[in-house]
Protein backbone atom coordinates (compact mmCIF):
# COMPACT_ATOMS: atom_id res chain seq x y z
CA UNK A 1 0.00 0.00 0.00
CA UNK A 2 0.95 3.64 -0.42
CA UNK A 3 0.67 5.97 2.59
CA UNK A 4 0.97 9.73 2.82
CA UNK A 5 1.76 10.32 6.50
CA UNK A 6 1.24 13.78 7.97
CA UNK A 7 2.47 15.04 11.34
CA UNK A 8 3.94 12.65 13.89
CA UNK A 9 6.27 10.17 12.10
CA UNK A 10 5.49 7.39 14.60
CA UNK A 11 4.60 4.86 11.87
CA UNK A 12 7.11 6.05 9.29
CA UNK A 13 9.85 3.46 9.82
CA UNK A 14 7.44 0.67 10.70
CA UNK A 15 5.39 0.98 7.52
CA UNK A 16 8.51 1.19 5.38
CA UNK A 17 9.99 -1.91 7.05
CA UNK A 18 6.74 -3.76 6.34
CA UNK A 19 7.26 -3.10 2.63
CA UNK A 20 4.83 -0.23 2.10
CA UNK A 21 5.54 2.96 0.17
CA UNK A 22 5.53 6.01 2.44
CA UNK A 23 5.81 9.73 1.89
CA UNK A 24 6.16 11.85 5.01
CA UNK A 25 4.93 15.44 5.42
CA UNK A 26 5.92 17.04 8.71
CA UNK A 27 7.51 20.02 10.40
CA UNK A 28 11.28 19.57 10.02
CA UNK A 29 11.86 21.73 13.09
CA UNK A 30 9.87 19.35 15.30
CA UNK A 31 11.86 16.15 14.69
CA UNK A 32 15.48 14.93 14.63
CA UNK A 33 17.39 15.25 11.36
CA UNK A 34 17.52 11.46 10.93
CA UNK A 35 13.72 11.33 10.43
CA UNK A 36 13.11 11.15 6.65
CA UNK A 37 10.73 14.01 5.80
CA UNK A 38 9.79 14.14 2.14
CA UNK A 39 7.60 17.25 2.28
CA UNK A 40 8.42 19.87 4.93
CA UNK A 41 5.46 21.68 6.51
CA UNK A 42 6.52 25.28 7.04
CA UNK A 43 3.23 27.17 7.36
CA UNK A 44 0.36 26.75 9.80
CA UNK A 45 -1.81 25.41 8.43
CA UNK A 46 -0.52 24.08 5.11
CA UNK A 47 -3.10 23.26 2.43
CA UNK A 48 -3.43 19.58 1.57
CA UNK A 49 -3.32 20.55 -2.11
CA UNK A 50 0.17 22.00 -1.54
CA UNK A 51 1.34 18.69 -0.09
CA UNK A 52 -0.26 16.62 -2.85
CA UNK A 53 1.34 18.81 -5.52
CA UNK A 54 4.75 18.13 -3.93
CA UNK A 55 4.37 14.35 -4.28
CA UNK A 56 6.32 12.58 -7.06
CA UNK A 57 4.56 12.55 -10.41
CA UNK A 58 1.98 9.75 -10.72
CA UNK A 59 2.46 8.79 -7.04
CA UNK A 60 -0.98 8.56 -5.42
CA UNK A 61 -1.57 7.41 -1.84
CA UNK A 62 -4.07 4.72 -0.97
CA UNK A 63 -4.54 6.52 2.37
CA UNK A 64 -3.65 9.87 3.87
CA UNK A 65 -2.91 9.29 7.55
CA UNK A 66 -2.67 12.16 10.05
CA UNK A 67 -0.75 11.17 13.17
CA UNK A 68 -1.41 13.35 16.19
CA UNK A 69 1.52 15.40 17.49
CA UNK A 70 -0.62 17.25 20.04
CA UNK A 71 -0.90 20.41 17.96
CA UNK A 72 -3.76 22.21 16.28
CA UNK A 73 -4.52 21.07 12.70
CA UNK A 74 -1.33 21.18 10.63
CA UNK A 75 -3.17 20.78 7.34
CA UNK A 76 -6.27 22.36 5.88
CA UNK A 77 -8.51 20.81 3.24
CA UNK A 78 -8.45 17.22 4.53
CA UNK A 79 -12.25 17.18 4.33
CA UNK A 80 -11.95 17.53 0.53
CA UNK A 81 -9.17 14.98 0.09
CA UNK A 82 -9.51 12.90 -3.11
CA UNK A 83 -8.11 9.98 -1.09
CA UNK A 84 -9.37 8.25 2.05
CA UNK A 85 -8.17 9.96 5.23
CA UNK A 86 -7.37 8.32 8.58
CA UNK A 87 -6.39 9.84 11.92
CA UNK A 88 -4.37 8.43 14.79
CA UNK A 89 -5.35 10.61 17.73
CA UNK A 90 -3.02 10.31 20.72
CA UNK A 91 -3.71 13.23 23.06
CA UNK A 92 -7.51 12.96 23.11
CA UNK A 93 -7.43 13.52 26.88
CA UNK A 94 -5.88 16.96 26.32
CA UNK A 95 -7.67 18.19 23.18
CA UNK A 96 -11.18 17.01 24.03
CA UNK A 97 -12.64 20.48 23.35
CA UNK A 98 -12.14 20.36 19.58
CA UNK A 99 -11.26 16.75 18.64
CA UNK A 100 -14.92 15.63 18.52
CA UNK A 101 -15.64 18.26 15.85
CA UNK A 102 -12.52 17.39 13.90
CA UNK A 103 -13.42 13.70 13.95
CA UNK A 104 -16.08 14.21 11.28
CA UNK A 105 -13.32 14.93 8.72
CA UNK A 106 -11.91 11.40 8.84
CA UNK A 107 -12.92 8.12 7.25
CA UNK A 108 -11.18 5.92 9.84
CA UNK A 109 -10.06 6.92 13.33
CA UNK A 110 -7.63 5.18 15.66
CA UNK A 111 -7.86 6.40 19.27
CA UNK A 112 -5.00 5.86 21.72
CA UNK A 113 -7.09 6.26 24.89
CA UNK A 114 -9.95 3.82 25.11
CA UNK A 115 -12.14 5.88 27.44
CA UNK A 116 -12.41 8.57 24.74
CA UNK A 117 -13.69 6.38 21.90
CA UNK A 118 -17.21 7.79 22.26
CA UNK A 119 -15.95 11.32 21.54
CA UNK A 120 -15.00 10.30 18.01
CA UNK A 121 -18.18 8.54 16.96
CA UNK A 122 -20.00 11.28 15.08
CA UNK A 123 -23.71 10.96 14.27
CA UNK A 124 -24.40 10.79 10.55
CA UNK A 125 -20.91 9.56 9.65
CA UNK A 126 -20.02 5.92 9.07
CA UNK A 127 -16.37 6.37 9.91
CA UNK A 128 -14.97 3.43 11.82
CA UNK A 129 -13.42 4.18 15.20
CA UNK A 130 -11.18 1.75 17.06
CA UNK A 131 -8.85 1.67 20.03
CA UNK A 132 -5.14 1.59 19.16
CA UNK A 133 -2.96 2.11 22.26
CA UNK A 134 0.41 3.80 22.07
CA UNK A 135 3.52 1.66 21.97
CA UNK A 136 7.29 1.34 22.18
CA UNK A 137 9.75 2.13 19.41
CA UNK A 138 11.84 -1.04 18.89
CA UNK A 139 14.66 0.84 17.17
CA UNK A 140 15.11 3.00 20.29
CA UNK A 141 13.49 1.38 23.32
CA UNK A 142 15.88 -1.51 23.93
CA UNK A 143 17.33 -3.56 26.75
CA UNK A 144 21.04 -2.67 26.91
CA UNK A 145 22.21 -5.13 29.60
CA UNK A 146 24.16 -2.47 31.51
CA UNK A 147 24.76 -1.98 35.22
CA UNK A 148 21.85 -0.89 37.39
CA UNK A 149 23.03 2.24 39.22
CA UNK A 150 19.62 3.64 40.23
CA UNK A 151 17.12 1.93 42.51
CA UNK A 152 14.23 3.86 40.98
CA UNK A 153 13.91 6.63 38.39
CA UNK A 154 11.42 9.00 36.84
CA UNK A 155 12.07 10.60 33.45
CA UNK A 156 9.59 13.22 32.27
CA UNK A 157 8.64 16.87 32.13
CA UNK A 158 8.61 18.63 35.48
CA UNK A 159 6.62 21.79 34.84
CA UNK A 160 4.72 23.20 37.84
CA UNK A 161 2.47 25.24 35.55
CA UNK A 162 1.50 22.48 33.10
CA UNK A 163 1.39 19.65 35.63
CA UNK A 164 1.53 20.81 39.24
CA UNK A 165 0.24 17.48 40.59
CA UNK A 166 3.17 15.64 39.01
CA UNK A 167 5.73 18.02 40.47
CA UNK A 168 4.15 17.79 43.91
CA UNK A 169 3.98 13.98 43.72
CA UNK A 170 7.57 13.49 42.51
CA UNK A 171 8.99 15.96 45.01
CA UNK A 172 7.16 14.17 47.82
CA UNK A 173 8.55 10.83 46.66
CA UNK A 174 12.10 12.19 46.60
CA UNK A 175 11.84 12.92 50.30
CA UNK A 176 11.06 9.29 51.12
CA UNK A 177 12.96 7.15 48.59
CA UNK A 178 16.17 7.59 46.52
CA UNK A 179 14.31 8.65 43.37
CA UNK A 180 16.45 9.68 40.42
CA UNK A 181 14.64 12.38 38.42
CA UNK A 182 15.61 13.41 34.91
CA UNK A 183 14.21 14.91 31.72
CA UNK A 184 14.95 14.22 28.08
CA UNK A 185 16.50 10.98 26.80
CA UNK A 186 15.30 8.06 28.85
CA UNK A 187 16.71 4.87 27.31
CA UNK A 188 20.00 4.73 29.21
CA UNK A 189 18.43 5.81 32.51
CA UNK A 190 15.65 3.24 32.26
CA UNK A 191 18.27 0.57 31.54
CA UNK A 192 20.30 1.72 34.53
CA UNK A 193 17.27 1.54 36.87
CA UNK A 194 15.90 -1.36 38.86
CA UNK A 195 12.49 0.31 38.86
CA UNK A 196 10.79 3.16 37.01
CA UNK A 197 7.82 5.10 38.36
CA UNK A 198 5.29 6.51 35.91
CA UNK A 199 2.89 9.38 36.56
CA UNK A 200 -0.02 10.04 34.22
CA UNK A 201 -1.77 13.15 32.93
CA UNK A 202 -5.55 12.87 33.19
CA UNK A 203 -5.37 9.07 33.54
CA UNK A 204 -3.68 8.62 30.18
CA UNK A 205 -2.09 5.36 29.05
CA UNK A 206 1.10 7.09 28.01
CA UNK A 207 4.17 6.20 25.98
CA UNK A 208 6.28 6.00 29.15
CA UNK A 209 4.48 2.78 30.14
CA UNK A 210 5.70 1.00 27.01
CA UNK A 211 9.08 2.75 26.77
CA UNK A 212 10.02 1.85 30.33
CA UNK A 213 8.91 -1.77 30.15
CA UNK A 214 10.75 -2.28 26.83
CA UNK A 215 14.01 -1.24 28.52
CA UNK A 216 13.77 -3.85 31.28
CA UNK A 217 13.11 -2.23 34.68
CA UNK A 218 10.11 -3.01 36.84
CA UNK A 219 7.43 -0.41 36.09
CA UNK A 220 5.36 1.11 38.89
CA UNK A 221 2.47 2.96 37.26
CA UNK A 222 -0.85 4.48 38.27
CA UNK A 223 -3.92 2.27 38.49
CA UNK A 224 -5.82 4.02 35.70
CA UNK A 225 -8.41 3.22 33.05
CA UNK A 226 -8.09 3.76 29.27
CA UNK A 227 -7.53 0.04 28.72
CA UNK A 228 -4.39 -0.40 30.83
CA UNK A 229 -5.69 -3.50 32.61
CA UNK A 230 -6.85 -5.04 29.33
CA UNK A 231 -3.24 -5.03 28.16
CA UNK A 232 -1.39 -5.85 31.37
CA UNK A 233 -2.02 -7.57 34.69
CA UNK A 234 -0.95 -6.11 38.02
CA UNK A 235 2.08 -7.92 39.47
CA UNK A 236 2.52 -9.95 36.28
CA UNK A 237 3.96 -7.47 33.75
CA UNK A 238 3.95 -4.33 35.91
CA UNK A 239 2.88 -3.09 39.34
CA UNK A 240 0.01 -0.67 39.94
CA UNK A 241 -0.19 1.99 42.63
CA UNK A 242 -3.05 4.22 43.67
CA UNK A 243 -2.83 7.59 41.90
CA UNK A 244 -1.04 10.32 43.87
CA UNK A 245 -0.53 7.93 46.80
CA UNK A 246 3.07 8.54 47.84
CA UNK A 247 2.98 6.06 50.73
CA UNK A 248 1.70 3.32 48.40
CA UNK A 249 4.66 3.84 46.06
CA UNK A 250 7.09 3.85 49.00
CA UNK A 251 5.62 0.58 50.26
CA UNK A 252 5.91 -1.04 46.82
CA UNK A 253 9.44 0.28 46.35
CA UNK A 254 10.58 -1.21 49.65
CA UNK A 255 8.90 -4.54 48.90
CA UNK A 256 10.54 -4.97 45.50
CA UNK A 257 13.94 -3.83 46.74
CA UNK A 258 13.74 -6.60 49.32
CA UNK A 259 12.39 -9.18 46.84
CA UNK A 260 14.79 -9.07 43.93
CA UNK A 261 13.75 -12.28 42.19
CA UNK A 262 10.08 -11.28 42.23
CA UNK A 263 11.00 -7.85 40.85
CA UNK A 264 13.11 -9.32 38.06
CA UNK A 265 10.45 -11.87 37.12
CA UNK A 266 7.75 -9.20 36.67
CA UNK A 267 10.13 -6.88 34.82
CA UNK A 268 11.19 -9.67 32.45
CA UNK A 269 7.57 -10.59 31.72
CA UNK A 270 6.68 -6.95 31.05
CA UNK A 271 9.66 -6.45 28.75
CA UNK A 272 8.85 -9.59 26.78
CA UNK A 273 5.20 -8.60 26.37
CA UNK A 274 5.97 -5.08 25.15
CA UNK A 275 8.73 -6.13 22.78
CA UNK A 276 6.52 -8.74 21.10
CA UNK A 277 3.02 -7.24 21.26
CA UNK A 278 3.20 -3.46 21.76
CA UNK A 279 5.59 -1.85 19.29
CA UNK A 280 5.24 0.61 16.43
CA UNK A 281 5.52 -2.38 14.09
CA UNK A 282 2.62 -4.32 15.64
CA UNK A 283 0.47 -1.18 15.68
CA UNK A 284 1.39 -0.38 12.06
CA UNK A 285 0.39 -3.92 11.08
CA UNK A 286 -3.04 -3.29 12.61
CA UNK A 287 -3.36 0.02 10.76
CA UNK A 288 -2.62 -1.69 7.45
CA UNK A 289 -5.02 -4.52 8.23
CA UNK A 290 -7.83 -2.11 9.09
CA UNK A 291 -7.36 0.30 6.19
CA UNK A 292 -6.98 -2.36 3.52
CA UNK A 293 -10.50 -3.73 4.07
CA UNK A 294 -12.60 -0.73 2.93
CA UNK A 295 -13.09 0.22 -0.75
CA UNK A 296 -12.03 3.80 -1.47
CA UNK A 297 -15.13 4.45 -3.57
CA UNK A 298 -17.41 3.57 -0.67
CA UNK A 299 -15.40 5.78 1.67
CA UNK A 300 -15.51 8.84 -0.57
CA UNK A 301 -19.22 8.41 -1.29
CA UNK A 302 -20.00 8.36 2.41
CA UNK A 303 -17.89 11.45 3.03
CA UNK A 304 -19.52 13.38 0.18
CA UNK A 305 -23.00 12.56 1.48
CA UNK A 306 -22.10 14.21 4.77
CA UNK A 307 -20.03 17.10 3.44
CA UNK A 308 -22.23 19.88 4.85
CA UNK A 309 -21.94 18.49 8.36
CA UNK A 310 -18.21 17.87 7.90
CA UNK A 311 -17.57 21.44 6.77
CA UNK A 312 -19.66 22.82 9.62
CA UNK A 313 -17.65 20.87 12.20
CA UNK A 314 -14.35 21.74 10.53
CA UNK A 315 -15.33 25.41 10.60
CA UNK A 316 -15.92 25.12 14.36
CA UNK A 317 -12.41 23.71 14.77
CA UNK A 318 -10.80 26.48 12.74
CA UNK A 319 -12.72 29.15 14.64
CA UNK A 320 -11.66 27.62 17.98
CA UNK A 321 -8.00 27.52 16.89
CA UNK A 322 -8.11 31.10 15.60
CA UNK A 323 -9.46 32.33 18.92
CA UNK A 324 -6.74 30.47 20.86
CA UNK A 325 -4.00 32.06 18.75
CA UNK A 326 -5.68 35.45 19.11
CA UNK A 327 -5.69 35.10 22.88
CA UNK A 328 -2.04 34.05 22.87
CA UNK A 329 -1.06 36.99 20.67
CA UNK A 330 -2.77 39.42 23.03
CA UNK A 331 -1.01 38.05 26.11
CA UNK A 332 2.43 37.60 24.53
CA UNK A 333 4.89 40.28 25.75
CA UNK A 334 7.38 39.86 22.90
CA UNK A 335 6.14 42.03 20.00
CA UNK A 336 7.64 39.88 17.23
CA UNK A 337 6.21 36.67 18.67
CA UNK A 338 2.84 38.37 19.24
CA UNK A 339 2.75 39.41 15.59
CA UNK A 340 3.62 35.85 14.51
CA UNK A 341 0.80 34.39 16.61
CA UNK A 342 -1.63 36.93 15.18
CA UNK A 343 -0.57 35.98 11.65
CA UNK A 344 -1.32 32.30 12.35
CA UNK A 345 -4.65 33.34 13.87
CA UNK A 346 -5.55 35.08 10.62
CA UNK A 347 -4.64 31.97 8.61
CA UNK A 348 -7.07 29.81 10.55
CA UNK A 349 -9.70 32.56 10.54
CA UNK A 350 -9.55 32.71 6.72
CA UNK A 351 -10.18 28.98 6.50
CA UNK A 352 -13.07 29.30 8.95
CA UNK A 353 -14.68 31.97 6.80
CA UNK A 354 -14.17 29.97 3.59
CA UNK A 355 -15.76 26.88 5.13
CA UNK A 356 -18.65 28.90 6.53
CA UNK A 357 -19.33 30.35 3.10
CA UNK A 358 -19.42 26.88 1.53
CA UNK A 359 -21.97 25.47 3.98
Amino acid sequence: MKFLLIGNPCFNNALRSLGHEVKMAARSSAYPSNIPIDIPITALPTALDTILTALPQNWQPDWVVLCDESTFPLVSGLESSPYPVAWYTIDSHIHFKWHPWYASVFDYIFVAHKDYLKNYRIAGRKAKVEWLPVFSNPTKDKYLNIQKIYDISFVGTMNPILNPKRVEFIEALKKKIPLNVAQGDYVEIFNQSKMVVNQCVLDDLNFRVFEAMACGPLLLTEDTDNGLKELFTDKKQLVLYQPNNVDNVVELFNHYMENEEERKKIAQCGMSDVQTKHTSHTRAMRVVEALSTIPAVQILENRNKNMSEIKLNTAKVMQHVALVYLDQSETEVDPARSEGLLSVCKNYLTIYRDLSTDI
